[in-house]
């Protein structure tokens, strides 16, 4: 059942009582019986390795250019500085494992570029922009207007492009259909309504990032504006990237995904574990989609999430067996992590959360809210047990 979304003003960001959001579906059933949280986890070496290394060549003066482009058999299709309309027609030319590169100075592209060649990588030079006219949504069943479209391809690689819109907003800057283990990396986003999104792109990196939404969920333009949403997708890996001034910075749905070292800060949310409500989002292929399964056994460890309106880490609808594990937390307006039972905060009823877990580590000054079910926290918090917006 689709969920109506409602604007909400200044004064509302005060009050608990918020809009129905991109936010929460009411497809989660709470458990049946209450188990033992799962013992802490780390996650796999070679996926620290793997995100070691994306962070580290996106501090390079090149931005880790050399080494992504590598040797190849086939030159690089070079797309020229000033180009209109000019990067669909050089990623058709690169064709399967083919490289383009956009020129240092702007790219226009006046309408989405699809991009279904398995392999390929589109990589900006330092100064590289590529403004976009795609277009926001405002209807209650979100039509996704990406400037790039990944479609149906693995392995494709988006790196070091900064994306901005045309005019005053664009609609979504990356979008990831059925398209495993992309890397969308050291891009900078500003004032799209949706920055990357996820669908069904298993094993997929989003890493290095910096990410500023558009303000206009704040004048009232658009119903909401948010940074990074895994809608479906296991195994996704979400890292040193830095997402303002959204509703919602990033949303982490379905199973076994890895949330570490980001920075969330001056949104509504800054991270939410939770499950997009049905029929949220109409794709370019005519889907029309939400989650399946609510945030579960995500690790989200060595975070930042300060001065969020609302809350900084938000575990909710059903969200399980996840470890929120040494994050950093100050400066947000009702609680820095909250573990939240059977609620109406958005407006309609979602299940409690249960079995997740929270270490504490060294940030004991954290606010922390449990009205959740079966939920642990180890170490030292200030810990409170309050139910928010109870239903009627």
């Amino acid at each position: 059942m689709k969920h109506n979304r409602f604007l909400f003003t200044i004064a509302a960001l005060l009050v608990v009582a918020v809009m129905g959001l991109v936010g929460c579906s009411d497809g989660q059933q709470a458990p049946a019986s209450a188990e033992q949280p799962d013992a802490v986890p780390t996650v796999r070496q070679e996926i620290l390795d793997e995100l070691a290394e994306l962070r580290r060549l996106a501090a390079l003066p090149d931005r880790g250019m050399s080494t992504i482009l590598g040797h190849s058999d086939a030159p690089a299709i070079v797309v020229p500085a000033g180009s209109v309309n000019a990067l669909q027609a050089a990623v058709a030319a690169a064709g399967n494992n083919g490289k383009v590169i956009l020129a240092a100075g702007v790219h226009t592209e006046n309408t989405m570029v699809t991009v279904s060649q398995n392999g390929i990588t589109i990589i900006g030079e330092n100064g590289a922009i590529l403004r976009s006219s795609v277009l926001p949504s405002g209807a209650l069943t979100t039509v996704v207007d990406p400037a790039i479209y990944v479609y149906n391809a693995e392995r494709v690689k988006i790196w070091n492009i900064d994306f901005r819109p045309v005019g005053t907003v664009a609609g979504t800057a990356v979008m990831l259909e059925n398209a495993p283990k992309a890397t969308v990396g050291a891009c900078s986003i500003e004032d799209f309504q949706w920055g990357i999104l996820l669908h069904n792109a298993r094993g997929a990196t989003i890493s290095s990032n910096r990410i500023v939404a558009s303000s206009e969920w704040l004048t009232g333009g658009l119903p909401e504006c948010d940074g990074i949403i895994n809608i479906n997708g296991k195994d996704v890996r979400i890292a040193d990237n830095d997402v303002s001034n959204s509703v919602l910075g990033v949303f982490c749905s379905d199973e076994d995904g890895v949330f570490m070292h980001n920075t969330v800060h001056g949104n509504f949310v800054g991270v939410i574990l939770c499950c997009v409500p049905d029929e949220s989002f109409r794709l370019p292929s005519g889907a029309i989609v939400g989650s399946l399964v609510s945030g579960k056994k995500w690790m989200v460890q060595g975070n930042s999430a300060t001065g969020n309106f609302y809350t900084g880490y938000l575990v909710i609808d059903g969200a399980s067996h996840n470890h929120l594990v040494n994050n950093a937390a100050y400066g947000n307006g009702a609680y820095d992590i909250e573990l939240l039972g059977g609620t109406c905060l958005f407006g309609f009823f979602t299940p409690t959360s249960f079995n997740n877990t929270v270490v504490v580590g060294s940030h004991q000054n954290i606010t922390i809210n449990d009205f959740g079910q079966n939920n642990r926290i180890i170490g030292h918090a200030t810990v409170t047990n309050n139910i928010s917006a109870p239903c009627p």
